[in-house]
């Protein structure tokens, strides 16, 4: 009886090892989830009016192109470094090649000041016997190393022949890669030019209707509906990133980029009747963006204000939020490490100067970062 019990046991126990879904379907389950929320909110960014949407648009185009230019600059770059290293090794071999041509020449110069029967001569006027194995052993290994030599130079040009024709198709590469950055940084400034002709139509949009206080309070009740939508799809999520859980790293936590402090968390801001919730710190435009905890990409898109806005979950309730990026580094779902970088410095949302947007929330509540930042 007790056997029947533990097979019948061991059948349900495999029957759901086999149901429970792998890492790897939990994921593309979270992506989903993830990416349907980001449909979402591009859903209702696409109902704002034509003027919200054309700036969406083209702050998008700017990302692609930045990312476009940061990309085609790591491969200049990579690219740049092996044709250094070639060039590199074609020097070493040409000293080689030198150093094998003076030996071989100072050899046959040898060879040709004691006669082309050197070896003959030597021999018929040797008067001890006993001599010849010693003389005929010298010339055997001279003719050796003579022989090696003119095999070393040999390589040694053939091998100076290949690292050029290496040295000519990087090259080629090279210049390729180049042309590609080229076309990036044209297309980088004719996005932001598309963009700056939409920010100066919503804005004075936003003059003539004198709407910059609900857009402001719109938005951060957006941003709340969403931070809400993120914890629901997290909570059957469980968060392993991290070796510290983050309540214990209070006052501990690098800052996301060098940068002057805009304004304050709890500083008042749209003509003192709101505060806010964050940090704003200056930038240069391009600036890496890095994680200041291990965790999990909540969201990775644009929204109205935000701009490029990246949101990172690190488990117990908290998220960081980093707005008005450039370009974003990550996807939804991608784990990151703390220090790692998660994206680039801008202006979008509709800013007019590069800065970063960074808050600390616990579940809804926006919390004072600098509780939390190293001190610097």
């Amino acid at each position: 009886m007790n056997r029947v019990a533990l097979s019948l046991a061991l059948v349900i126990a495999a029957g759901h090892a086999l149901a429970a879904p792998s890492d790897s379907d939990k994921l593309e389950q979270l992506r989903g989830k993830l990416q349907k929320l980001s449909a979402q909110q591009e859903s209702a960014t696409d109902q704002r009016g034509a003027l919200t949407r054309d700036l969406k648009r083209d702050e998008q185009r700017v990302a692609a192109a930045a990312s476009t230019l940061r990309e085609a600059e790591r491969d200049l770059a990579e690219q740049q470094r092996e044709l250094d290293g070639l060039r590199r090794d074609q020097e070493t071999q040409r000293r080689a090649l030198k150093r094998e041509r003076s030996t071989l020449a100072t050899q046959v110069r040898a060879a040709y000041v004691s006669g082309r029967e050197e070896r003959l001569k030597v021999l018929l006027n040797l008067e001890d016997p006993s001599r010849v194995g010693r003389v005929l052993e010298y010339y055997a290994r001279f003719n050796a190393a003579r022989s090696a030599r003119i095999a070393k130079v040999d390589a040694a040009v053939t091998e100076l022949s290949r690292l050029g024709r290496q040295v000519e198709s990087k090259l080629a590469v090279l210049n390729g890669v180049r042309k590609a950055r080229v076309a990036a940084l044209d297309e980088l400034e004719q996005a932001r030019d598309a963009r700056r002709q939409a920010l100066a139509a919503l804005d004075a949009e936003i003059k003539v209707r004198g709407g910059e206080l609900n857009r402001v309070k719109r938005e951060a009740e957006r941003l709340r509906k969403l931070l809400d939508s993120i914890g629901d799809v997290f909570v059957d999520a469980p968060f392993e990133g991290a070796a510290t859980p983050f309540p214990k790293q209070l006052g501990r936590l690098p800052w996301p980029l060098r940068g002057r402090v805009l304004a304050n968390y709890g500083q008042p801001r749209a003509e003192g009747k709101l505060k806010w919730e964050g940090l704003l710190i200056e930038s240069q435009a391009g600036a890496p963006v890095r994680a200041v905890a291990a965790g999990r990409i909540a969201y990775a898109d644009w929204l109205p204000f935000y701009g490029m806005l990246m949101i990172v979950e690190h488990g117990d309730g908290y998220m960081t939020l980093y707005g008005h990026n450039q370009a974003l580094e990550k996807r939804a779902g991608e784990w990151v490490q703390r220090g790692e970088t998660i994206a680039l410095s801008g202006d979008s949302g509709g800013q007019n100067r590069a800065a970063l947007y960074f808050e600390l929330r616990k579940g809804k509540e926006p919390q004072d970062p600098r509780r939390w930042l190293a001190r610097r």
